[in-house]
């Protein structure tokens, strides 16, 4: 019965590349090498797929984070620009015109 399984894994495997699929080389040679039952064969290939998954997983963690930060970013972008829009309406009503060159304010005209 674990052959049939193995041999229609395989054929899946040839449908799968023949349709256009990119079908991994660990994956082929591990089907392969359960049908000729090479359990050690199997045993690192099964290691090198763990490996594989696990550094993906630690990358799209990695890339969530920093999509995260950027958000943050610029949220905090946004609340910086508020604020010295508000600052600078402020010294523009409450200084006299001589003092906003010393606020970095200059008169538009």
């Amino acid at each position: 019965m674990k052959k049939i399984r193995n041999r229609s894994s395989l054929l899946m495997a040839i449908k799968l590349i023949t349709a256009g699929y990119p079908v991994h080389e660990w994956l082929l040679t591990t089907i392969i090498a359960k049908m000729t039952m090479n359990n050690e064969l199997v045993a690192e290939l099964e290691q090198e797929y763990q490996s594989f998954v696990a550094s993906f997983i630690a990358i799209k963690t990695e890339e969530a984070r920093l999509r995260k930060l950027e958000i943050e970013k610029r949220r905090t972008m946004k609340e910086i620009a508020k604020l010295y829009h508000k600052a600078r309406k402020i010294v523009k009503q409450e200084m006299p015109k001589e003092k906003w060159a010393e606020f970095g304010i200059y008169d538009e005209k």
